[in-house]
Formats: structure tokens, sequence, C-alpha cells
């Protein structure tokens, strides 16, 4: 082992080359020496002892709600109850000549020059955002989207949809859905027949895929007997009425009789001649 020197403050001393052994050192500042305890540690005193315990003590005493509390202060206001002048004192926002201000709320206040002028439909084009409306409905065409008027209304015809006015609404007449009785929205018909034997006899043929409506019966007779009246030749009997001699009947119907088929006859038998018999309606 070479040669060591050791210096401890002022004093010095030389370790000849294998020596293991030290000896004895002093810590001192020249005038007191420090001392070892029975456990060999070196005994240090600090004249301000108190006054280090007193200030890990509150340490010690922090509780969860208070654990390391920060304060930012430039030294004379403190956040957040510092007054807007001073804010800036902490954080500056500044391009070296001017400084952003901070407002009451501790908010940064920001200023927009310059705003842009937005030209949302440029001179000479025709598109307003994403949709091009000379897409949409190219010049010439009847196109919306996806809808083709064209096809949903052809030139030539009437029909919008499902609904074909021609046939709800034909020509030459002035009936949309349903007739109605107490308003004549229909065109009426009314037949007349003398009944002189006792044959059944056809009162009301229908137009051809018609039906027949009975709104009113005017019944006569010149001999005591019944009157019956039929849906169809040979068909279903709807009425039968007993007559006196020189008697008869009218009905103005509050609901209308009609055929239970399209092309049915109305017909009538007199079991006594002779009867006289007007039935007035409509044909749907």
């Amino acid at each position: 082992m070479p040669d060591v020197l050791l210096t401890i403050g002022t004093a010095s001393m030389s370790l000849g080359a294998s020596t293991t052994v030290i000896g004895k050192v002093y810590v001192t500042d020249g005038t007191e020496d420090a001392s070892v305890n029975a456990s060999n540690q070196l005994e240090v005193a600090e004249a301000n002892s108190a006054d280090i315990k007193a200030s890990v003590q509150v340490m010690d005493d922090w509780d969860s709600s208070d654990k390391c509390k920060v304060t930012l202060t430039d030294g004379t206001n403190t956040m957040p109850t510092m007054d807007a002048a001073a804010r800036k004192g902490f954080v500056a926002v500044t391009d070296g000549t001017h400084t952003a201000d901070i407002n009451a709320s501790s908010q940064l206040s920001v200023s927009v020059d310059n705003n842009p002028t937005l030209s949302s439909l440029p001179a000479g084009t025709n598109n307003i955002g994403d949709v091009d409306i000379a897409s949409s409905i190219p010049a010439g065409t009847n196109n919306i989207g996806d809808v083709d008027i064209a096809s949903s209304i052809p030139a030539g015809t009437n029909n919008i949809g499902d609904v074909d006015i021609a046939s709800a609404l034909p020509a030459g007449t002035n009936i949309i859905g349903a007739a109605k009785r107490d308003i004549v929205n229909y065109t009426k018909v009314c037949k007349y027949v003398a009944l002189a034997n006792t044959n059944e006899t056809t009162i009301w043929d229908p137009t051809a895929g018609k039906k027949f409506v009975i709104t009113d019966i005017f019944v006569s007779a010149t001999a005591a007997g019944t009157c019956t009246l039929k849906d169809g030749t040979t068909g279903t009997t709807f009425l039968i009425a007993s007559l006196a001699a020189n008697g008869g009947f009218v009905s103005n119907l509050q609901t209308p009789i009609q055929s239970a088929t399209a092309d049915n006859n109305l017909t009538g038998t007199a079991s006594a001649a002779t009867q006289y018999i007007t039935v007035c309606g409509y044909e749907v």
C-alpha cells in the first residue's frame, strides 16, 4: 500500500505503506473535539435542535385533509384571492411585448383578431356543405334524391302513389267514396211496373257489373193480396207485404237495400192482380 496523506481540517498525517491501523481520529474545529459514544457513533450537537424538532412535529401532525398544501404567492398576493392585477405575477403569457390578462374567474383572456369570413356558397357553385344540388337534381331531369317524379306521376296519367284518381273520381261523376242517401251525390234511378198477373216480373235490371240500391218503395193494389220482392230472379226474398183491396204502402228506407251480387235483377210477384210498384235508388 502506498503512502496515504490524511488531512482533517488543518491537521494532516501520513500513513505509511502497508499500514492498516489509523488509530484515533479526532473531529475538531480547532477548539472543541467531537465525542464518540459507546456504540461507536459520532455524537452531534445542534444549537437549534429545538426548532428542528418543532418543525418535524408540525409535519408529523398534518392530517389527511391538509397533506402537502402548496400556496402560490408572489410574496404579497396569494392565489386564488389575489387581485386581478397581481394574478399575472405567477405565470405570464407574453410575446415579449404584450402580456395576456387573467380575468376575475382566474381564466386566461384570449382575443382572436382577423376572424375569417366564411364563404359557404361561392359564386358560380351550387354546393351546400356535402350536398351537390346539381347532382341531386340534374338539369333536364325531374328527380329529387332517390324519388323519380316522372315514374311516380308519369306524363299523361293522374295517379299519385297507389291512388288512381280516375278510378276514384271517374270522368263525368262527382262521387268520392261512398254515396250518402241524404245528399244527392249519385245518379238517381226510379223503376215502375204494373203486376197484372201472378208471375215473377223484373222491376229493375241494373247496368252490367252494377248492383241496385233501393232507397224508396211505393206499392198499391186493386185487390187484396201479398206483394213479394226478391234479390235476383228466383232469388232471396227480402220483402212480403200484405195489402188490402185498394190499399198500399210507401217506405223511405233509413237503411238502403242493396243487392247481394252485381247484375242481380229486382223482381216482384203479386198474389192477386193488379199491383203497381215503383222503386227508387241508385246503382253501385
